[in-house]
């Protein structure tokens, strides 16, 4: 994402992928959005001047990130796949050049949400890559739009 102007971070937290692209020398323009008001508000303090907004919605990008949003499940299984599904749908939707993010392959609690590489590839545009690391059981997507 490094090749990118805009990045929307889905989840974003504190801003700590903000802190590993300005690391990396990356200046583009950068939004994060996380549905904890406390996680947005340490991400303003931590990152001046830096767009932080609280929601659950990607906004336009050229790309668009996600690291972890779909791991705890909350409610039952079907009503959550169905979140992931229509949250992926949306990031593919407002995303300009890519979409990167993970999914676990394996549950590790009954809190945790899992699914197969099949069923995620299923569920993005042709083109798409799924890599998986068996080790930590997590599923890594990648959209190039």
């Amino acid at each position: 994402m490094l090749g990118c102007a805009s990045v929307c971070d889905l989840g974003c937290g504190y801003g700590a992928y903000l802190d590993h692209l300005r690391d990396a020398g990356w200046e583009g323009e950068y939004v994060g959005i996380d549905v904890t008001p406390g996680m947005v508000e340490a991400g303003r303090a931590r990152h001046p001047g830096m767009r932080f907004e609280v929601g659950s919605a990607p906004v336009p990008a050229e790309a668009v990130v996600a690291s972890g949003i779909f791991n705890v499940r909350f409610g039952d299984d079907d009503s959550w796949r169905a979140h992931v599904r229509r949250t992926i749908a949306s990031m593919v939707e407002v995303a300009t050049v890519g979409v990167a993010f993970n999914v676990l392959s394996r549950a590790v609690s009954p809190h945790r949400f899992s699914m197969s590489a099949a069923e995620l590839a299923s569920w993005l545009p042709p083109g798409a890559t799924v890599e998986e690391d068996v080790g930590t059981g997590d599923l890594t997507a990648f959209v190039r739009r």
